[in-house]
């Protein structure tokens, strides 16, 4: 039971961290990027499983990763479920080698600064700020 307790705490912190992580990356990218969503859920399977997406803009969908990144790439394959935007993340602290794993299937970057300019690249800078 103690260990229950203390894997429910350690997640819950983990996912503050995680989401005041979010934030952050949220408030640098409107500065140059259109951002047309963020944190909006998505269901399939009759709403039994569904999906966050973090960040969205015009063209793509971001997963916003603080920690090591596990589970990123299945994460991502939801992604390409339920929406036609191409998935991508930003891990900065990702584990070496799963990031070479996951970068076989998707652009994994990390820094925010190497994120925004792919974005820019893509077309998805607010007119006149990119």
């Amino acid at each position: 039971m103690f260990l229950e307790l203390f894997i429910s705490h350690r997640n819950k912190s983990s996912s503050k961290k995680g989401k005041k992580y979010e934030r952050r990356i949220l408030q640098y990218l409107k500065k140059k990027i259109l951002i047309s969503n963020h944190g909006k859920i998505y269901s399939f399977d009759n709403k039994k499983n569904y999906v966050e997406i973090d960040i969205e803009t015009p063209s793509v969908a971001i997963e916003v990763k603080s920690g090591e990144g596990r589970g990123l790439k299945r994460q991502l394959d939801k992604y390409s479920d339920v929406t036609e935007k191409e998935p991508v993340a930003l891990a900065p602290n990702m584990r070496y080698k799963a990031k070479v794993q996951a970068r076989k299937y998707y652009k994994i970057f990390d820094s925010k600064k190497e994120l925004r300019r792919y974005l820019l690249s893509k077309g998805d800078g607010k007119k006149g700020k990119g």
